[in-house]
């Protein structure tokens, strides 16, 4: 029998629910009773399975087929990690309750990225009970951290693990190959001002105003117009910056003298990060030079730089292939809208990453679910796909 023919589905709907049921949210993550939870099973079925401890609580577990190896032919990676459940009355199923209906499985992690973690372990499962033996090592690693950054992925690199290729398991549905990502900067902006009486603005220097019709305006208009190749497949294409927490004010009474906002940028692939905290430094030079009485902190928590693999890459080429072996459909290449721990793996070891998982939008929104089916397909193309790509 084919590896695929070991796919079951109600072995991955329960799996899948009772890794919902581990809370993850992150933060504190506490990744690793849903680290055990994924090893005992894998295990159970005479994996090569370990765990290994990145932080009090927090832990990647990784499976191997075909032996262990620091070079392994092709990584599969998900995140054990979730998002926060957010405002619970928006919610019409518990957020861990992992309630099955009319075919979706509901819960937090269900779409990003629990769902993605069960397909990728049990493809290689598949794999291992079709007692195929590999040419080459294969890596399935479960990491912590990924919604924030990146740790668990970062631990594996930094322990040597070079894999020729890599699959992330983010979402793109059954028949979908996503080849790349924009890429990410979070910014950190202060401004400081003076404060007076609500009464007397112009004995103060309201910050929170300077903040937004100042600094804010300028740094969109820097990132908007930054230069880009528009690629169609992309489901958004060019960069943005979105203000996304802000923090401020002494009274309602008060001219205020602090502001803080998060800024989320995205860029495009092809624009550098490197670049742009050049071009952000020069924002910030501006505008004190235009308002010297105004101070202003610019600050980069975050980084990640965008990429896009060609399709003509064997990995793409390959599991096309399998996509229309195992669903008889062609597949269809996008690009993520969002960042992921394939751009640290790009950045930092420059191999071929693409994205392919079961899932949708609702990840991050209340009422998170996963299509049944789709994930069954995704499961059963990688576990078409994974004794190919050991071959290369």
């Amino acid at each position: 029998m084919q590896p695929a023919g070991y796919v079951r589905e109600k072995e991955l709907v329960e799996f899948l629910r009772g890794l919902i049921a581990i809370n993850t949210v992150n933060p504190p993550g506490n990744e690793e009773p849903a680290a055990q939870y994924v090893a005992a099973k894998m295990r159970q079925e005479g994996m090569d399975v370990e765990i290994m401890e990145v932080s009090p609580g927090r832990a990647n577990v990784v499976a191997w087929l075909g032996g262990r190896s620091n070079a392994p032919t092709l990584m599969l990676n998900g995140h054990l990690d979730t998002v926060p459940v957010g405002e619970k009355d928006r919610w019409q199923v518990d957020p861990f309750g992992a309630e099955v209906k009319e075919g979706r499985i509901y819960g937090r992690g269900a779409s990003d990225n629990k769902g993605g973690v069960t397909t990728i372990f049990h493809a290689a499962l598949a794999v291992h009970r079709a007692g195929i033996r590999l040419a080459n090592p294969v890596m399935v690693v479960g990491v912590m951290a990924e919604e924030t950054t990146g740790q668990g992925t970062h631990f594996l690199l930094d322990r040597g693990i070079h894999p020729r290729q890599a699959i992330v398991a983010e979402w793109s549905q059954a028949a979908r190959i996503a080849i790349g990502y924009r890429g990410r900067m979070g910014l950190e902006v202060e401004t400081k001002g003076k404060t007076a009486h609500g009464s007397r603005p112009h004995q103060g220097i309201n910050a929170i105003e300077q903040m937004f019709e100042v600094v804010v305006p300028a740094i969109k208009q820097y990132i908007n117009g930054l230069p880009f190749t528009p690629i169609p497949a992309f489901l958004v294409n060019g960069s943005s910056a979105s203000v996304t927490m802000i923090e401020g004010g002494v009274k309602a009474n008060v001219i205020p003298d602090a502001c803080k906002v998060q800024v989320d940028i995205r860029l495009a692939p092809g624009q550098d990060p490197t670049q742009v905290r050049e071009g952000l430094k020069k924002v910030e030079a501006q505008i004190r030079k235009e308002f010297p009485h105004l101070g202003i902190t610019l600050a980069i928590t975050d980084q990640r730089f965008p990429f896009v693999t060609s399709t003509d890459d064997p990995l793409v080429r390959e599991l096309a292939a399998g996509i229309q072996e195992v669903l008889g459909r062609e597949a269809t290449i996008i690009g993520k809208t969002g960042s992921s721990d394939g751009n640290f793996i790009v950045e930092r070891l420059r191999v071929p990453v693409v994205a392919y998982g079961p899932g949708n939008d609702t990840g991050h929104a209340p009422n998170e679910y996963i299509e049944i089916q789709d994930l069954v397909n995704c499961t059963r193309v990688l576990a078409t796909l994974i004794p190919r790509l050991a071959e290369e």
